[in-house]
């Protein structure tokens, strides 16, 4: 039972922590046990009846100016006769062009992200602690992408356009019939992309709302355990190769172009909740931790020595550690191109990096435990020129904890990690870049 507490615990809280924050699924009444996704449009390509279908859904919810709508996930992991079963149940409201609340009321995670188009604030209860930050000018630019597991849901919802926030990344989408889900009858799509395989079902007629999610998370669970050290040829082979791992995100209760009462958007704290510059990772302490945090849990923490590595680089030279330590600051970001936060963060990372030319700043892009061949085609599509350093068995990304992706470590010139960053957030590549110019003063004011 150990084994699958242990994958079930970590998956689970990557999905769910991207459910709440980042890009992630919905829900309705779902089945005690979903069924899988369909598996027979592979490789097909983009038909236009899938298209015009989320077209539809894209352009009746694109213009809705407020609504609401229940949401509820369903998730069953068994193996060998043991099983896991975790359910959410979740409300969310919106009112365009920034206010929104996303509360879950169920689950592993009781959470609240609340914005009163002013001021953005992101609650988890088992933590007590919350952050605050400043209103974006839209829905499309909350930070709904704190963890990297993550599935696009709360952004089918609340985009601008849905229909890039559906399509970004798939390379294959068919529609396989209709079929009768919590009693509407409803188009079934499947969708494919590198990530993950999908399905959803929209609902037929003029209102062509979604009603429900399912995924196959089976390439996601391969990278995940690949990650944690997990991967079929040690001692747990025979119990991850009989695992299944099921979700089903169901929307219950739409209701559109309603008046949303403006206390929905009003975050008030609890007494004891502490204010926190992140939630997860980064370089804040609570008030019992000890003010050396250099051997947290996740690894190397702040205030560590930097651990040395060289490591091969995607271009056939080598990346060594030692050869800029005293004479850099030092950016490195552990990364991936299946993690969808990760390809967000790394343009800005080089960005940031890029404001700083000529000052002493090295950036490294340690991909974890991908082929040279995959990390080119995604290098060459994006337009990004970067170091990359090859960690093809994750060993250096374990040392420095980044069980979690993207994480972005800034090392001083002294050696020491200064900085943390874990996940995404759309404020990076302001964050890391003021953060460089205070490491480079302080290189400066050193000499």
């Amino acid at each position: 039972m150990k084994i699958l507490k242990l994958i079930s615990s970590g998956i689970i809280s990557g999905v769910f922590f991207s459910l709440v924050f980042s890009q992630n699924l919905p829900a309705e009444e779902a089945p005690a046990v979903p069924a899988a996704p369909a598996k027979d449009a592979a490789g097909k390509g983009i038909s236009q009846e899938a298209l015009a279908c989320i077209k539809a859904y894209s352009q009746y919810l694109s213009v809705q100016k407020s609504g609401k709508v229940e949401i509820k996930m369903d998730v069953k992991i068994s193996t060998q006769g043991m099983k896991q079963e975790f359910d959410t149940d979740s409300l969310l409201s919106f009112e365009r062009p920034n206010k929104v609340a996303y509360t879950v009321k169920s689950g592993l995670m009781a959470s609240n992200l609340v914005c009163d188009g002013k001021k953005l604030f992101t609650y988890v209860k088992m933590l007590n602690k919350y952050t605050e930050s400043d209103a974006p000018e839209n829905l499309d630019g909350m930070n709904f992408a704190t963890g990297n597991q993550g599935l696009p849901v709360v952004e089918l919802v609340v985009a601008q356009n849905p229909e890039a926030a559906i399509m970004e990344g798939v390379n294959s989408a068919q529609v396989l019939g209709t079929e009768k889900i919590n009693g509407q009858d409803c188009r079934h799509l499947h969708l494919e992309q590198e990530e993950f395989d999908w399905d959803l079902w929209i609902r037929a007629g003029d209102k062509p709302l979604l009603e429900k999610i399912v995924p196959d998370m089976n390439k996601m669970m391969k990278k995940i355990m690949e990650m944690q050290g997990l991967d079929q040829s040690g001692p747990n082979a025979e119990i991850l190769k009989n695992m299944s791992y099921e979700i089903a995100v169901n929307f219950k209760n739409w209701e559109l172009g309603v008046e949303i009462p403006q206390d929905s958007f009003k975050f008030v704290a609890p007494a004891d909740a502490k204010k926190v510059d992140a939630l997860f990772g980064g370089d804040e302490e609570t008030d019992d931790q000890a003010e050396d945090d250099s051997q947290s849990a996740d690894g190397l923490g702040v205030g560590a020595e930097a651990a040395k590595f060289s490591l091969e680089t995607l271009d056939g030279g080598k990346f060594n550690l030692s050869d800029h330590i005293g004479k850099s600051v030092i950016v490195l970001d552990f990364w991936a191109t299946w993690c969808p936060p990760c390809r967000k963060a790394l343009p800005m990372l080089v960005s940031a990096v890029a404001k700083h030319k000529g000052a002493g700043v090295v950036f490294c892009a340690v991909n974890q435990g991908e082929k040279r061949d995959k990390i080119k085609a995604f290098l060459e599509k994006e337009k990004i020129d970067c170091t990359v350093a090859l960690d093809s068995d994750s060993k250096v990304g374990e040392t420095y904890g980044a069980s979690s992706i993207p994480r972005t470590v800034l090392i001083g010139k002294d050696g020491k990690i200064a900085k943390i960053h874990v996940g995404f957030s759309d404020k990076l590549e302001k964050e890391i870049s003021e953060e460089i110019g205070t490491l480079i003063s302080e290189k400066a004011s050193s000499k």
